[in-house]
């Protein structure tokens, strides 16, 4: 089959180049439906891997987080149009000890090894995850990155001891928060820190509006109760403070009102 890739060959310049792929049993053809890029990607297209780095990996199509639509299966086990999240890490061994994913053999896409910036994509039947008919596709673009959310708790589930009350993450980008709000899932009664790059925000905060937290605490329950309503009211309107903040307290939208008023000043 003849396919059309999409490669970077360098720094923002991409080539399409014209690739004869061989179709074997265990393969289906996805056809890439929604994408979501990594900042791995853009360091790639912006050249700010090192040189020698850029010489190894390059040409290669980016793209490692996407959703496609079967469009062919040898063996007729996934019908056309279904909906696959497409795992980007082939392995070709296995090891006892080591995950696939941490192998050195193991072929990752996007990272050496062509991406999901393709026409159509030859994706090994294991690598495809049927996506359910009820998920909003864009959203199914980040199951790849909620992936990693995923596998990070539940090997902390696995490893930690019984003391689950303070969870940290360190990281408050779209990983963070979505890490973030997976641990309010998994573990619901922890209390949740999150460490970030926000300096002067935090600095700001915690100067100032510190004292304003402390007479909020001493709030009844009636006005933590208006406080709620108010939340459900507006959360939308501050939800880029969402990261930072993660609703730890609905009292703290409060402090978030406050900062709004400052920017908008």
């Amino acid at each position: 089959m003849l396919n059309q890739v999409y490669r970077l060959i360098r720094p923002r310049q991409f080539e399409v180049e014209t690739v004869a792929e061989k179709i074997g049993t265990d393969d289906i053809i996805v056809r890439p439906k929604f994408l979501s890029i990594c900042h791995a990607d853009t360091r790639y297209f912006f050249g700010q891997r090192s040189q020698t780095a850029l010489r190894a990996k390059l040409p290669m199509a980016l793209i490692h987080e996407a959703v496609g639509e079967v469009v062919f299966d040898p063996q007729n086990v996934f019908k056309a149009g279904t909906l696959v999240a497409m795992v980007p890490n082939t392995p070709v061994t296995k090891d006892s000890i080591i995950q696939e994913n941490y192998l050195p053999s193991s072929k990752f896409r996007s990272s050496g090894y062509d991406g999901f910036m393709q026409e159509y994509v030859c994706l090994r039947r294991d690598r495809a995850v049927v996506v359910p008919t009820d998920f909003d596709q864009h959203m199914s673009a980040f199951i790849e990155m909620i992936s990693v959310g995923v596998q990070a708790l539940t090997k902390l589930e696995n490893t930690m001891d019984d003391d689950k009350r303070i969870i940290g993450i360190w990281g408050d980008g779209n990983l963070g928060y979505i890490t973030a709000t997976l641990v309010k899932q998994i573990f619901p009664d922890s209390q949740l820190l999150v460490f970030g790059r926000h300096l002067l925000t935090k600095l700001i905060l915690s100067m100032i509006f510190l004292p304003i937290l402390k007479l909020v605490r001493r709030w009844n329950a009636q006005a933590d109760k208006a406080v709620k309503l108010l939340f459900s009211k507006l959360s939308n309107i501050f939800s880029q403070w969402e990261p930072l903040f993660l609703w730890e307290s609905p009292r703290i939208l409060l402090v978030l009102i406050l900062v709004q008023f400052l920017q908008k000043g």
